[in-house]
């Protein structure tokens, strides 16, 4: 018989994997109106992980405890925390930015690519105006952006996190959870050019996954810090954010190579994470632990199913 804590990871899975598959290939199967419903669809697949969520825990009991352990609170949370979530994506896509520089790669202000096309004028003060977007990038990324990443974070770094650490411990879980979440934007990826135009196949999966886990090892720590999911939701919105930016600082037609889902932006990333371990290693006191809030296991907290 299984236990509490495998039913709600599978029953979440199953959610979150079996609808998102259905309702991808659904739009997919509607080429005249396909690009208008991908557009409205696209930020709501973002809140299938959150009926997941919800589904696994009126399933197996413990519904308002288990929200509060997946990340579902405040309690702990510091403004460092939500500042350090705001500006990860920038460290990360910065370094991405200067290896593709160094590496001879169009890098450029952004605001040049927006004079380029004709969308602004050329006569335009570019570093105010960067300063401007980069105003712009940070509030989407606190508010709008947050509030649609949540709908995943509750899902990848709340149940799954706290779940799966408990079993496979803090080492492999991020590894295992970033693994999971690149490939439910496998359909993405094949049926739409999702982030790989060029590469709608195994190796555009491949590439995201690879994206996905280190990014994962990121939001993994970021959400230890306070035990909360507003962090790993503002980091996720603002890196969204942050995407267009990075493209326009970097305009390759092949995203493989460019940021931040290319290579430079995955150097970029692991050197974001690296700096981060670097860190919590120096000031181990004030990063609190991944194994949850309260310390309870999962076991204690839900004894129903």
């Amino acid at each position: 018989m299984l236990d509490a804590v495998t039913k709600r990871v599978l029953t979440y899975l199953s959610i979150a994997f079996i609808l998102s598959y259905l309702v991808d290939f659904a739009v997919y199967a509607a080429p005249e109106s396909r690009l208008t419903l991908l557009s409205i669809y696209l930020p709501l697949r973002m809140f299938i992980p959150l009926a997941g969520v919800l589904v696994a825990l009126a399933l197996t009991g413990g519904f308002m405890e288990g929200l509060r352990r997946y990340g579902l609170s405040l309690s702990g949370l510091k403004v460092w925390h939500v500042l350090a979530a705001l500006g990860i994506p920038f460290v990360a896509e910065g370094f991405g930015l200067l290896y593709a520089g160094i590496a001879g790669g169009p890098v450029q202000n952004p605001v040049n690519f927006l004079i380029q096309h004709g969308l602004i004028g050329p006569r335009i003060n570019s570093w105010g105006f960067l300063a401007l977007m980069i105003v712009q990038t940070l509030m989407a990324g606190l508010t709008i952006n947050a509030f649609f990443a949540f709908g995943e974070e509750i899902g990848w770094r709340g149940l799954l996190q706290s779940e799966l650490t408990w079993k496979l411990g803090k080492y492999l879980t991020p590894l295992i959870v970033g693994v999971i979440w690149g490939l439910w934007h496998a359909p993405l990826i094949i049926l739409f050019g999702y982030e790989y135009q060029y590469h709608r196949d195994a190796l555009g999966v491949a590439a995201f996954t690879a994206f996905a886990v280190i990014w994962g090892c990121i939001l993994y720590e970021v959400r230890s810090w306070s035990g909360s999911i507003l962090p790993p939701a503002v980091l996720h919105g603002t890196l969204n954010a942050v995407a267009s930016l990075s493209f326009m600082a970097l305009p390759i037609r092949d995203t493989l190579i460019g940021v931040p889902v290319g290579v430079f932006g995955m150097l970029g990333a692991l050197t974001a994470l690296a700096l981060m371990l670097i860190i919590k290693a120096l000031r181990i006191p004030r990063w609190r632990g991944a194994e949850g809030v309260g310390g309870e296991s999962p076991q204690e907290i839900h004894e129903g199913g």
